[in-house]
């Protein structure tokens, strides 16, 4: 469980996602509010082409605001791809990219109690991290499942390959 919220992941109905490709740093924390005002329990904070002072920054705004929301219904953070970002911000959990080697590395520096999800693309992929350890990983992601601007770059997995991925839940 994160240290920051009593959130259980399986509760989690809606994981939004703010990413400096659609959210202006001018609308950043109303696009934030938005997320947890539509239910988002967990919110994966992206700011890719930015430097890390400026990911920072981002990341801190959105944190101190989440900080404000009693423990039971404030969000989970999620920091995307960064090791050090995560350290520096208490509870908040970390998303790692599909194929990213620094997974035991990130397991190992932000210990047992913080969220760490990882992407993947392919059954295979879902497959291997459902192999992993437990206690490696505590979700992975599928997808994207439609087409996105935060994501231009990959192709949308649709609805099927999610169905088609059978698992236990990951505890």
């Amino acid at each position: 469980m994160p240290l920051n919220s009593s959130l259980k992941l399986e509760e989690a109905t809606f994981y939004g996602i703010l990413d400096t490709t659609y959210a202006t740093e001018q609308n950043w924390i109303s696009k934030f509010k938005a997320l947890v005002d539509g239910g988002a329990k967990i919110v994966q904070v992206r700011a890719k082409s930015k430097s890390f002072e400026r990911r920072k920054s981002l990341f801190k705004a959105v944190y101190e605001i989440a900080q404000t929301f009693p423990k039971d219904t404030r969000p989970l953070l999620i920091v995307n791809d960064d090791i050090e970002l995560c350290l520096e911000f208490p509870g908040s959990g970390l998303h790692l990219e599909e194929n990213a080697p620094s997974l035991h590395l990130a397991r190992d520096a932000l210990g047992p109690k913080r969220v760490i999800g990882l992407a993947a693309s392919s059954q295979d992929q879902a497959k291997t991290l459902l192999e992993l350890a437990s206690g490696t990983i505590n979700y992975f992601s599928i997808g994207p499942v439609f087409a996105s601007q935060t994501k231009p770059e990959c192709k949308a997995v649709g609805l099927g390959r999610v169905d088609n991925i059978k698992f236990d839940p990951i505890s």
